[in-house]
């Protein structure tokens, strides 16, 4: 288990209320563990469409004892994603994600 949950990464999620134009965001979970890798290019032309314009770009997993939220933003080292789409499957969940920086 150890070696496939391999990073240990930054949830955020936007701060509600606080009346600014900018994002603010907030740290959920400083020490989450998890798998990132790019996806698959076969996978990509699933998420294209005409109503569904977000560049999918990574797939990660991690435990489904995590609170994950569609939105939430994912920050590993110096890289950033946002959650697009949420599968559970038994104990992980497979989540994918669109890399913003």
């Amino acid at each position: 288990m150890e070696r496939f949950l391999n990073k240990t990464v930054t949830r955020q999620r936007k701060k509600s209320g606080t009346g600014s134009t900018v994002e603010d965001w907030e740290d959920k979970d400083t020490n989450l563990r998890c798998a990132i890798a790019p996806i698959n290019p076969n996978e990509t032309m699933a998420f294209q469409n005409v109503y569904f314009q977000t560049k999918i770009t990574h797939t990660m997993f991690c435990l489904v004892d995590e609170n994950i939220l569609l939105d939430d933003k994912i920050i590993a080292g110096n890289d950033e994603y946002l959650i697009k789409k949420i599968n559970k499957w038994r104990n992980f969940y497979q989540i994918y994600l669109s890399e913003i920086k």
